[in-house]
């Protein structure tokens, strides 16, 4: 991770989010301070309303906005899971190579430790599907699939 450079945040985050499997809206992740406040958003509403709850439900209940629309058929879970490791990859790519290894470990963990608190089920989702953060992982897109079947399973 974080050996080429991207030329902009969005596009770093669009293209990892993308390589997983999943659609994403360019208001809500715009930047790195923008994407860490929607993905701290939506792990409260999936503290809220549990693992199982959907992009749509939440929608529905009126607690997001139709800015998520087109992850609608999505898992909550599951998408702020790939969001999580998006927003990973993305700052590697837009700032490891300026800052290094080290810093940016450091940036890691303050921008985790700020906006995103991780409940135990959703820190067992990321454990089990490194693709989102592994680049280098075969058939990183059925990590989508998955969460569309979570999803559908609602």
């Amino acid at each position: 991770m974080g050996q080429s450079c991207a030329a902009g945040f969005y596009p770093a985050f669009k293209q990892n989010m993308e390589a997983i499997g999943l659609t994403v809206p360019t208001g809500l992740f715009a930047t790195q301070q923008q994407a860490a406040s929607t993905i701290g958003q939506l792990l409260g509403l999936v503290k809220t309303f549990g693992m199982k709850v959907t992009i749509r439900e939440l929608i529905g209940a009126g607690t997001l906005t139709d800015f998520l629309g087109a992850a609608a058929a999505y898992s909550a879970a599951f998408y702020v899971g790939g969001a999580i490791g998006s927003l990973i990859v993305a700052t590697d790519k837009t700032l490891g190579c300026k800052v290094g290894p080290v810093a940016i470990g450091q940036i890691h963990r303050a921008m985790l430790g700020g906006s995103v608190v991780l409940i135990a089920p959703m820190q067992a989702l990321l454990l089990q599907h490194p693709e989102i953060v592994d680049v280098s992982m075969p058939n990183r897109r059925s990590y989508g699939a998955w969460a569309r079947a979570a999803g559908a399973a609602q």
